[in-house]
């Protein structure tokens, strides 16, 4: 590895000698790697991000024996020659230990036109002395790992599962959080667009691990809480969009808890999502949210003086016609998240057992996040709100056994599904109480 160049080049219509070493032993040294920095494409498909992890995992070894480091690239203007080797505007290089990145940000722009000269064998590297190349600046940043973020345990779940409760229970047992403890306030950092990265920065990491506000580039200035001490937890309330959380969990060997409950009122909060953001956001709403309120009530929703949401008589039925399956689901991300983590690392939590035993819930997680609280769990599960209670009836289902009876029978296998989960993980499943009583 050669940080200098010998070889004379045109920057802005002035002829420059670089430095006294030979080009080839410098730029074709150079290793680009095989795969793109970002995931454009994979959307929450794990197969294809999971195999980005796979060729960032095989690049990071490569590039460990070559004794360099792993750094992204990129520009607005690169050189632009002809070529039969296309050179995308963003991708990654394995740049050697010695060099710095002022050096790997003169060498890159010549190891391009290289690259796009579509030269033979490396070992007969002949370039011409003077390659024409345009002024335009290159940047060059460190890649780190998601492993280098400073995390202790992931706290995660589906929709109204009492993820938020946890979340105070622990922060009231001296843990630490990315982010506020409020429902709705997950972590920026990685569930929004920083997330979306088959790795971070080194910057982006070192700004989360002191805690900081940074500057994400689809929802503006995020805050992320410092770390002291305590274990630091990383919170995500819903599982249904878990390719996230999957990436980072593959890549470390962080404990994860999982929020879930019956299959049977999680549906019911489900359909009451969507008639909300229907009915809040007329313009804005999701067009898949806008067609499944269709397809379930056929027109307008009705609701009762007391607030409560008429639900159709053969609801059961619609809901299949929708062939929307996800929305009462949670066996899907469940079995993915098993798989990913293994059953060593992951906890299950039932919110009805939370309902029930708060503070033997805690106790248990206690003991699997290493925490040790200054009070006694029983103390701190006193002062925390009832979990996720009823309070007023949210439907009307409870006025007719028929709509409740034929959903449940509806939705028997992914409760069985569900279950079947709990017990291969040894949690014992508790049963639900009745849904109208």
């Amino acid at each position: 590895w050669i940080c200098c160049l010998g070889v004379n080049i045109y920057a802005e219509g002035a002829k420059e000698s670089i430095c006294v070493a030979k080009y080839k032993a410098a730029a074709c040294s150079f290793a680009q790697v095989s795969f793109g920095y970002l995931e454009a494409g994979c959307g929450s498909d794990w197969g294809c991000v999971a195999g980005r992890l796979s060729g960032l995992s095989e690049a990071t070894a490569g590039c460990k024996a070559l004794h360099g480091y792993l750094a992204l690239v990129t520009s607005d203007g690169l050189p632009v020659l002809q070529s039969p080797q296309a050179v995308p505007a963003d991708f990654v290089v394995c740049a050697p230990a010695e060099c710095t990145e002022d050096d790997i940000e003169q060498v890159v722009p010549i190891f391009l036109a290289v690259v796009q000269l579509g030269l033979p064998d490396p070992a007969e590297c002949a370039v011409p002395e003077e390659i024409p190349l345009s002024a335009s600046p290159i940047r060059l940043r460190r890649l780190a790992a998601w492993a280098d973020l400073r995390v202790d345990f992931v706290l995660a779940g589906f929709p109204h599962c009492g993820t938020t409760w946890l979340t105070q229970a622990l922060a009231a047992a001296g843990a630490d959080f990315t982010s506020p403890a409020e429902e709705g306030q997950e972590d920026p950092f990685l569930f929004f667009g920083f997330g979306n990265q088959v790795v971070p920065l080194q910057v982006q990491v070192e700004a989360y691990n002191r805690g900081c506000v940074l500057e994400d580039p689809e929802y503006g200035p995020v805050a992320i809480l410092p770390a002291g001490a305590a274990p630091r937890g990383m919170k995500h309330v819903n599982l249904m969009g878990s390719t996230q959380l999957l990436k980072y969990v593959a890549s470390t060997d962080t404990p994860v808890v999982v929020a879930v409950r019956d299959v049977l009122s999680y549906c019911e909060r489900r359909i009451l999502d969507a008639v909300f953001a229907v009915a809040g956001k007329a313009n804005a709403v999701d067009v898949a949210d806008r067609q499944f309120v269709f397809d379930l009530f056929q027109g307008d929703v009705h609701v009762h003086p007391d607030g409560r949401v008429a639900l159709p008589r053969d609801l059961a039925r619609r809901l299949v016609l929708a062939q929307q399956p996800e929305r009462c689901q949670m066996s899907p991300q469940l079995a993915q998240v098993v798989r990913v983590v293994g059953p060593g690392g992951l906890a299950v939590v039932q919110l009805e057992e939370v309902r029930r035993r708060p503070a033997e819930v805690l106790r248990r997680l206690g003991r699997f996040l290493h925490l040790h609280p200054e009070k006694a769990w029983e103390d701190i599960a006193s002062r925390l709100p009832v979990v996720n209670a009823w309070g007023r009836p949210r439907t009307d289902i409870c006025d007719h056994p028929e709509v409740l009876e034929s959903l449940r029978a509806v939705l028997q296998p992914e409760q069985e599904a569900v279950d079947a989960l709990m017990r291969g993980l040894g949690v014992d499943v508790v049963p639900v109480s009745a849904r109208c009583t």
